[in-house]
């Protein structure tokens, strides 16, 4: 396999603005949608596995890469209206594509090109079962309430998690520690740290000095102190998120009859 090496231009979303991050999540719901629709205007009987299964797999290939992009942008962009945009915007994208996917006339695509019982080779065979328990786990074969309360859910579930992630980025803390605790570590990285009005040394949890203090300090105390704040990343906020969603999941499993 030929060794593709980056350019430039592969990484000009780095300067991506608000509009731009907007565009971009914009023109592939668009994409989405326009791909969704060629798929349910095919009469059944001339349904195949490349212009059904294989073309709601590929709904969104040409521009999906840029949603990743965007999701690099809200984690590490310096610009904090770069981030909120790309939160806003994510948030966006994954409430709409419930709206998108949440289709009866795509699951019935399904059904009717299994239906035929055409022999597949072992991947397509596992993509179109993947499908369609995919959509059964969506709750199309559930009654309205149901399946409106099972979107709901999903829907907050995809907010709070973003907003379990933003939380862990923007999440500042540190450690103090003496000169004497910074044995092991190597002179430049000592010059970069930042000193309080007592001579104290900060460890924050920011990357460049979170993982040399953790590889090389040889203080045990000081590490173990550190990596307890590490693992507090996103505070108290985070755990009732995580809590809220642990409710909507087992909710969901209820109404889809696995509990």
């Amino acid at each position: 396999m030929a060794k593709i090496t980056p350019t430039v231009h592969d990484f000009s979303f780095a300067n991506w603005q608000g509009e731009e991050i907007k565009r971009n999540v914009e023109e592939l719901l668009i994409l989405i949608r326009a791909n969704f629709a060629n798929i349910k205007k095919i009469n059944a009987k001339d349904r195949t596995f490349q212009n059904t299964v294989l073309a709601l797999e590929n709904s969104g290939k040409e521009k999906i890469n840029n949603i990743y992009k965007i999701s690099i942008l809200l984690n590490v962009s310096p610009d904090e209206n770069v981030r909120k945009v790309a939160k806003e915007s994510l948030s966006l994208f994954e409430s709409e594509m419930v709206n998108i996917e949440y289709d009866e006339d795509i699951f019935k695509a399904l059904v009717d090109y299994q239906s035929k019982n055409e022999i597949l080779d072992g991947s397509s065979k596992k993509l179109l079962e993947d499908k369609i328990r995919n959509y059964k786990r969506m709750g199309l074969a559930l009654d309205k309430d149901k399946r409106e309360k099972l979107i709901s859910n999903i829907k907050r579930i995809s907010e709070l998690s973003l907003k379990f992630d933003k939380n862990i980025n923007d999440y500042h803390d540190f450690i103090l520690v003496k000169k004497s605790e910074l044995k092991g570590l190597s002179n430049s990285y000592k010059a970069n740290l930042k000193q309080n009005e007592n001579g104290l040394y900060e460890i924050s949890l920011e990357y460049p000095e979170y993982i040399p203090f953790m590889r090389e300090a040889q203080s045990h105390e000081k590490r173990q102190e550190l990596m307890d704040k590490y693992l507090l990343k996103g505070g108290e906020e985070n755990i009732e998120i995580i809590k809220e969603i642990i409710h909507l999941r087992e909710e969901n499993a209820s109404l889809l009859g696995y509990t």
